[in-house]
């Protein structure tokens, strides 16, 4: 198995002997089998034997005497036999059949030496032979299962020939060896039943990957221009009824992709496809971005959102920094969706093991309706609630506490919650992390304002000059807010006594201060207990070096923590859309000119290739799925051509949802890969973050759009939907909607000639591929019909291809026809 490095022994005296024991438990957990176990067994096993034996001979056993005399080599060997392996295992994690192999011959050979010795009295433990057979059976499989019985058979027959008391016994011998021979071989049929029935769940779980994927793919293509059009819409000049009409049609589509997403996220995690991604995360940082996301639903509901870092937290540690701040975030929803007044607190501390690595503790606490006990299990059940009228009152599908439980065990920790209704609740979780180091925050542009008393504790001033008084604090923040600084940073000493730490900050706090109100921070001693704030507070601790932490809690320059989510603008740059499919290019080409930026288009990877090697683009946005090359194959190409020069970056765009196909992009040299659909905010976001070095203002999603399982027939649905089109022509006029029907039309044409190619070759492949290409086309401009007959294909069997091809082909033309017609008409329409 290839990946696993060796154990560093050279770190062996440089830590501690629990550190040392915990790398090399992680080592071990991450090997392809369990030989590390049979080994270790093996050590343990013959180290506690001959340990057992000296200790008795130093009692004055006789017996034990006798038998250290006559064993004490043989032992010895073995016991070096074993401690050399378990060492070789160490250097060397992957699998080793010769280590195998001589881990047979070890204990076969050395348990049969003590069967002879021993005569009469070893007799009782003849069994040994069989577990040593089975276990390597169970262990290794039916190969290492034969090698086993051959080798105990042989040796047993060395002890028959060369003991007497066997000798004496020749029934008892003759049906122990035939025992060894019958017995493993009814077991090999057992273990092939095993091994049988492990493929199958291997296969159905591939299935289950592959119907994600598939159904991933098919959730999102279709929709792909709409959601982006959607978008844009609400951002255009419309009257008043059109925009509440854009802005819920935009809201309903995102309802639908969370359900979508929340259900292939929790199949995902079930199918054990979930990777686990270790970075250094501030925590600080990750905390503050949580408080901005839920920030404005938390304001919307006049609730609170306090951060407290616990005396002796991390700055940093390194774990999947993702899908930690996915869990935090469900809670932290959780907690804002069923609290109505009050706060809602997001609590981290730290249990440390050593010096490098622990346990991250985080607590999610609100003031909401709280939960019966009783449901406190069953809450993280899939598609379970506390109670029946949850889904109610606060909607919700169930899933969302049963995938944060998934993915905090996935990370090796664990999750419980404490609440009583009407209590609120709190939810607590943990995981082990390693404390990471980084660099010092850098220096405030405008420094933290500090309101303290203790004008000589030169730990809590650390180079600020603070101010005594409420009075001097307010006439600061105002000084501030004059220059630009909108939400100064204040950090408050909980030692403050005239006015309190709490008078304070509910002066600051004073309602209605809205975008003006400034950042606290709560500086409290590590002896002194935490005041019970219902207020937007920050909690530091101000022994030595965490003095910059709580500078760094308060946003340095004192930015918003609810960031504006509109697009910087830029420059306007110049990007490649290297797409095959014209619907999709006219919507991209749409969503850069809205932005500013000019582009050109490739038609396929090759072209794209050629014009990327050519230059003059700051960013390529590259479809993984194309004719003649696709994205993946002209990613590499040009990294290959490229090397030497400076490369430009390239976005990928796909349907596939799976985190597979987002590494195949990454590892081909793409520095992202974003998942249709692909909101207009979102996609002018990435692009000013990998050209400008700016920070995305919208969470990186991965909302997906879906079709309804139950979609009508063909015949049922409108020729052209005029929805579609009047969204479109909001976009770019009626000029453009008639372009893009007439391109339509066009590609249709080489659709239909690809789709009667493949029923002519009997190719279910190819006719497959070619209706997918014409369905996304089709929905994107509102040819519902040919969108549902393509729909329906999508699944189509050899058998149905080579008895219905010719008949599915020509009632396509046919509609495709009548979509022509009706364009006809809608431009006579519009002369």
């Amino acid at each position: 198995m290839t990946g696993l490095r060796p154990y560093d022994f050279g770190r062996l005296f440089k830590q501690s002997i629990s550190q040392s024991v915990y790398d090399m438990r992680a080592l071990l957990k991450q090997r392809p089998d369990t030989e590390h176990e049979l080994t270790a067994n093996r050590l343990l096993l013959s180290s506690t034997f001959l340990i057992y034996l000296v200790i008795s001979h130093m009692m004055g056993s006789d017996a034990a005497t006798t038998a250290l005399q006559i064993a004490a080599v043989p032992a010895l060997a073995f016991e070096a036999i074993a401690g050399a392996l378990f060492l070789h295992l160490l250097v060397s994690p992957g699998v080793s059949h010769v280590r195998r192999l001589i881990g047979i011959v070890a204990d076969l050979g050395l348990f049969s030496f003590g069967v002879h010795i021993s005569g009469e009295a070893g007799a009782a433990f003849i069994l040994v032979y069989f577990w040593a057979v089975l276990g390597n059976g169970f262990r290794f499989g039916l190969t290492y299962l034969a090698i086993a019985a051959v080798t105990a058979l042989v040796c047993f027959g060395v002890v028959y020939a060369n003991t007497p008391f066997w000798q004496s016994q020749p029934s008892v011998s003759i049906g122990l060896a035939a025992a060894l021979i019958v017995i493993p071989a009814y077991t090999s049929k057992l273990i092939r039943k095993l091994s049988e029935a492990k493929q199958q769940a291997e296969e159905a779980s591939r299935s289950k990957s592959l119907f994600l994927a598939s159904m991933s793919h098919e959730l999102r293509t279709p929709l792909n221009a709409i959601i982006g059009l959607a978008d844009l819409l609400v951002s255009a000049r419309l009257k008043t009824e059109q925009h509440e009409m854009a802005r819920v049609i935009g809201a309903s589509g995102r309802s639908l992709l969370s359900l979508i997403e929340t259900v292939l996220d929790f199949a995902r995690i079930e199918s054990g496809q979930m990777t686990i991604k270790s970075e250094p995360i501030e925590l600080s940082a990750l905390l503050r971005d949580v408080r901005a996301m839920i920030g404005v639903s938390a304001s919307k509901k006049g609730l609170r959102v306090a951060i407290h870092i616990r005396p002796g937290a991390p700055r940093a540690v390194v774990a999947d920094r993702r899908h930690l701040e996915e869990v935090i975030l469900n809670l932290a929803s959780n907690a804002v969706k069923f609290t109505e007044h009050g706060y809602v607190r997001l609590e981290v501390g730290f249990r440390s093991e050593t010096d490098e690595r622990g346990d991250l503790l985080v607590d999610v606490a609100d003031t909401g309706i709280g939960i019966d006990p009783s449901a406190h299990g069953r809450i993280f059940e899939r598609f379970t609630q506390a109670d029946g009228s949850i889904m109610d009152r606060f909607g919700g599908t169930g899933l969302g506490l049963a995938i944060v439980r998934q993915l905090v065990r996935t990370m090796g920790g664990e999750i419980s919650v404490s609440s009583a209704l009407g209590r609120g609740s709190v939810f607590s979780f943990h995981l082990p992390v390693e404390v990471a180091e980084l660099e010092a925050p850098h220096a405030s542009e405008a420094a933290p304002i500090l309101i303290s008393q203790r004008h000589h504790d030169g730990a809590l001033i650390a180079g600020l000059s603070p101010v005594t008084s409420l009075e001097a604090a307010i006439a600061r923040i105002r000084s501030l807010q004059a220059n630009g600084i909108s939400r100064p940073a204040v950090l408050i000493d909980a030692a403050l006594t005239d006015p309190t730490a709490v008078e304070v900050a509910h002066a600051l706090l004073q309602p209605g201060t809205g975008e003006d109100e400034p950042v606290l921070v709560l500086l409290v001693d590590p002896v002194s207990p935490v005041p019970d704030f219902d207020r937007n507070l920050f909690v530091a601790v101000t022994n030595g070096s965490d003095m910059e932490l709580a500078k760094h809690l308060a946003g340095l320059s004192g930015a918003p923590l609810i960031v504006d989510d509109q697009p910087a603008a830029t420059a306007g740059y110049r990007i490649l859309i290297a797409d095959d499919n014209k619907t999709n290019q006219m919507v991209i080409a749409k969503t850069l000119e809205s932005g500013g930026h000019s582009f050109e288009i490739a038609d396929n990877g090759e072209d794209a290739v050629d014009l990327m090697l050519k230059g003059g683009f700051d960013l390529v946005l590259m479809d993984v799925n194309m004719p003649v090359m696709n994205g993946i194959e002209a990613t590499k190409f040009y990294r290959f051509a490229s090397l030497g020069t400076v490369a430009i970056p390239i976005v990928g765009f796909t349907a596939d949802a799976t985190g597979e196909a987002r590494q195949r992009c990454l590892d081909a040299g793409m520095m992202e890969c974003l998942t249709k659909p692909i909101e207009p905010k979102r996609l002018l976001a990435e692009i000013d973050r990998l050209l400008d070095g700016a920070i995305p203002v919208a969470r990186e999603s991965s909302e997906e759009t879906g079709t309804d399982a139950d979609s009508p027939s063909a015949s049922e649905q409108p020729v052209i939907d005029s929805g579609t089109t009047a969204a479109l022509a909001q976009l770019g006029g009626d000029e453009f909607v008639d372009a893009l029907l007439t391109q339509f039309v066009d590609d249709s044409a080489n659709a239909m000639k690809a789709l009667a190619n493949a029923v002519a070759e009997e190719n279910v492949g190819e006719f497959r591929n070619s209706a997918h290409a014409l369905r996304s086309a089709a929905a994107n401009v509102g040819a519902m019909r040919i969108y549902q007959m393509c729909l329906d294909w999508r699944e189509i069997a050899d058998r149905e291809l080579s008895e219905s091809g010719e008949i599915h082909v020509h009632e396509l033309h046919e509609e495709i026809d009548r979509f022509r017609q009706e364009l006809d008409s809608r431009k006579r329409r519009a002369s």
